[in-house]
């Protein structure tokens, strides 16, 4: 299995950590869009199972400015799998942090590069 942290980072990256072994940071991706609160997505696939996983910063007025993240579906009508997940605040402090368990094909995909966004 693999673990998966999504969360945001200052006020414009917004990435993933994958942790293949305990304590073990192997890849990821951060990505930047200039502190200019654009709303970034990455589907999440294994298989015919997976989702999309959003952040943005400080979309709605909140004092001091914070991420927020979410997920969604990959289409209509198809089920999110049942992984287990867990959100906790990230190191950060400004962050929380989404952590998904998958399978160990999980493909992650930044959704906003193939849109040209």
């Amino acid at each position: 299995m693999v673990e998966l942290r999504f969360n945001g980072s200052s006020d414009d990256t917004f990435g993933y950590e994958r942790y293949d072994s305990p304590h073990a940071n192997d890849t990821g991706d951060d990505h930047d869009d200039c502190a200019t609160g654009t709303l970034r997505a990455y589907s999440v696939v294994s298989g015919n199972d997976g989702m999309v996983v959003t952040g943005q910063y400080a979309p709605i007025p909140v004092p001091d400015g914070t991420w927020v993240i979410g997920i969604t579906l990959l289409e209509e009508d198809k089920e999110l799998p049942d992984w287990p997940m867990e959100w906790t605040l990230s190191d950060m402090g400004y962050s929380p942090e989404l952590r998904l368990i998958c399978p160990d094909d999980i493909v992650v995909t930044l959704l906003n590069k193939i849109r040209g966004n």
